[in-house]
């Protein structure tokens, strides 16, 4: 080990002096912000009754018989009754200057160090005496979580120690290319307006020369031959190959996280029952071990009946989850009592494997099993408990392996979501109630898009809990994803910095923004992505307060920019400036396709769903159409019909975003087939079959492209 240094400070054992009233104190001291800049540039400052619901959130007693006073002394001696703060960032393994709280800034008092490994091993244990100038040898520490004890006049306090590299690994390290790619080559193919589909596919991949670039499609929208009612793992696979052999780089998807499949489930993957699990309905059973031994011995998975409702959810043009989920269970299940019942050595010993690197696999199956009264959609059998209980675990089990085998090769490499939240009722807020804000809910304020703000229905993460837990979960849920990701992309980045809360039945607007320690959070995201080689995007969409790019460029996270949101209708550049290394996409999974958009499909969603009157939007659409115009002309296109001007529209951006300085190019697979609905219209409901829209083509049927594997 490298020798360093250790050195500490003493520190005076005072009251908070921060100016102004009890309240501004006391929401200081918890991280909750008196006022923001919205959207607009202008300043907002959230309600008395706002305030107080956050400190009530976060642990302040403000009704006890102290009151607001009360709650801050409470809170200051909380403060100065630490020997140490409860984490530290050792960046690079140098352990930075440690501040001890000790009785009036005493001086020459004795000190007792010990230091452990999240390995359990003693790095080290010694003795000496706090004084101006007292120092310690120390060595650079391994990456990871670790423990520190620290014993002094008459105190014990412990630290969790975050030992990080400064960057993650980027893009560059685990794609390679170059971020400014040259204008495409060779390969490029020309595309005229009304051209057939596969025309349309070959000429805009081939627009992106030698970019590095990537697909993206929901699982549960892709189609095949084989599918039963919605895509699944194994249609996943067929698409990575298909993105192979085409020349790209990555697929994303949406998050294949746990969910509920009762009749009242939330379908949003941006909800899930936990972020530490996976979404069983995405298996592929018959690329399990135990399809060949037990599918002969059931024959009623290919009865005519069964057949039967295949067919029919495959005919629908949207997906029946529950229905889908219905017609797998059963055999699913059927699958796990083979596997338990006449397993051999060998596969037994790979799910203890298993089991061991998910700790908290047995809990999670407990807590389904006990719920899945209301998700047995089967009609079939009831499981008895202890048959549930190993359905999840086995549902689990092969979910992990069939992803790992996803990822055998390297290439293309998976994109993974970390959603922001989880449902309020789901595994993890019910197993961890303490990490979550109760009677709080996240979202965003009001914005240009979204008048009255925006709630997502997902209790926020309280900042002091995981922290004092070295942030366990966090890590958890990093780990889950960088198990098979080449890329992970951090929902809402701008949460790692501060996050919207908005209190029980209040409006949006009356939220207020709770700061998070941030570079903590990016000490944790470092080391994990780092362990793992998996590369880092954030989503720094919306409302970005200053200081959230910077810390994402320090710590190597590449940005997210998305051109449909950023054209411009007048002036010199039609394009909007795309940031070096980032990955650009025409559009989110929150908008609909490029050739909806040419056809103004969702201004008309939104005056559909009442969040656009029609005097708006009749200026809205005027202004569309002289975008339109401008773009049909920049591609060599007639803007008279914007169908016949998409292919065109299509392959002039993808180029136009080959050329730029980003490090990455994703391609919407709906985009290439000209497709006009979104999966998702925010802020709406059942009203709208969000999460629910299937392609139209079948990964079978997409173009063939052996001659353009490089």
């Amino acid at each position: 080990m490298r020798s360093g240094k250790l050195i500490f400070m003493v520190t005076e054992n005072t009251a908070d002096r921060t100016p102004g009233g009890v309240l501004a104190r006391l929401a200081g001291s918890y991280g909750v912000q008196l006022g923001y800049r919205d959207a607009l540039g202008r300043v907002r400052e959230p309600s008395r009754e706002s305030l107080l619901a956050a400190l009530r959130a976060l642990g302040a007693d403000v009704d006890g018989m102290g009151g607001l006073q009360g709650a801050l002394r409470e809170r200051e001696a909380e403060a100065a009754g630490r020997l140490v703060e409860p984490v530290v960032v050792a960046w690079d393994g140098e352990l930075p200057r440690l501040g001890l709280r000790l009785p009036g800034g005493r001086e020459g008092v004795p000190v007792r160090l010990t230091f452990t490994l999240e390995d359990g091993t003693v790095l080290a244990a010694d003795a000496g005496r706090v004084g101006p100038a007292f120092e310690r040898s120390s060595g650079r520490i391994p990456w990871g979580r670790h423990r520190l004890r620290a014993e002094a006049g008459g105190r014990a306090g412990e630290a969790w120690v975050i030992s990080a590299p400064r960057r993650c690994c980027t893009l560059a390290d685990r794609l390679g290319g170059s971020a400014t790619a040259a204008a495409p080559g060779s390969r490029t193919v020309p595309v005229l307006p009304g051209a057939e589909p596969e025309s349309v596919v070959r000429g805009a991949l081939a627009a992106l020369g030698d970019k590095p670039w990537g697909v993206f499609a929901p699982v549960y929208a892709l189609r095949s031959r084989r599918d039963r009612g919605a895509g699944d793992l194994a249609d996943l696979a067929a698409l990575a190959r298909w993105t192979d052999e085409a020349g790209g780089s990555l697929v994303a998807t949406l998050p294949l996280l746990a969910s509920s499949f009762a009749d009242d489930a939330d379908p949003s993957p941006y909800r899930p029952v936990s972020r530490l699990f996976w979404n069983e309905s995405f298996l592929a059973p018959e690329q399990t071990a135990e399809w060949s031994r037990c599918a002969p011995l059931h024959p009623e998975w290919q009865a005519e009946g069964w057949l039967r409702r295949q067919e029919a959810l495959r005919a629908l043009d949207l997906v029946d989850h529950a229905g889908v989920m219905a017609l797998k269970q059963p055999v699913l299940a059927g699958l796990s009592r083979c596997f338990f019942e006449s397993a051999d050595a060998d596969r037994r010993r790979d799910f203890e494997e298993f089991l061991a690197v998910y700790p908290h696999a047995r809990q999670y199956a407990a807590f389904r099993a006990a719920a899945r009264g209301a998700e047995d959609l089967s009609g079939g059998p009831a499981l008895t408990p202890d048959e549930a209980v190993r359905y999840h675990l086995y549902c689990q089990w092969q979910m992990d392996r069939q992803l790992a085998g996803l990822c055998d090769g390297g290439r293309p490499g998976l994109l993974f979501d970390l959603p922001l939240g989880v449902h309020p009722l789901g595994f993890d807020a019910r197993t961890w109630p303490e990490l979550f804000a109760s009677g709080m809910s996240t979202g965003a304020p009001p914005d240009p898009f979204f008048a009255a703000g925006q709630d997502w229905c997902t209790p926020p993460l309280q900042p002091f809990a995981d922290r004092a837990g070295g942030y366990r979960y966090l890590s958890a849920c990093l780990r889950t994803l960088m198990r098979h990701a080449a890329v992970v992309r951090i929902d809402h980045m701008m949460s790692f910095h501060r996050l919207f809360w908005i209190p029980e039945g209040a409006d949006p607007k009356d939220g207020v923004y709770v700061t998070y320690p941030a570079e903590e959070l990016y000490a944790l995201l470092c080391c994990e992505s780092q362990r793992t080689g998996t590369a880092v995007v954030g989503e720094d969409l919306g409302t970005v307060p200053p200081g959230v790019r910077a810390d994402m460029r320090r710590h190597g996270v590449a940005r997210t920019a998305v051109v449909l949101g950023g054209l411009k209708r007048r002036g010199p550049a039609l394009m909007p400036e795309i940031p070096e290394g980032s990955v650009v996409t025409l559009e989110t999974h929150d908008m609909v396709p490029l050739a909806g958009f040419l056809h103004g499909d969702d201004i008309e969603i939104r005056v559909e769903t009442g969040q656009l009157d029609r005097d708006r939007a009749r200026s809205d659409s005027a202004a569309r159409r002289r975008l339109v115009r401008r773009l049909a002309a920049a591609f060599g296109a007639t803007a008279d019909d914007p169908g016949s001007a998409a292919p065109a529209v299509l392959t002039g951006c993808l180029a136009a975003m080959a050329r730029s300085a980003a490090r990455v190019v994703m391609v919407n697979l709906e985009d290439l087939l000209l497709e006009r609905r979104p999966q998702n219209v925010p802020g709406t409901g059942a009203e709208m079959p969000n999460w629910r829209r299937k392609i139209a083509v079948p990964v079978e049927d997409l173009p063939r492209y052996p001659e353009t594997r490089t």
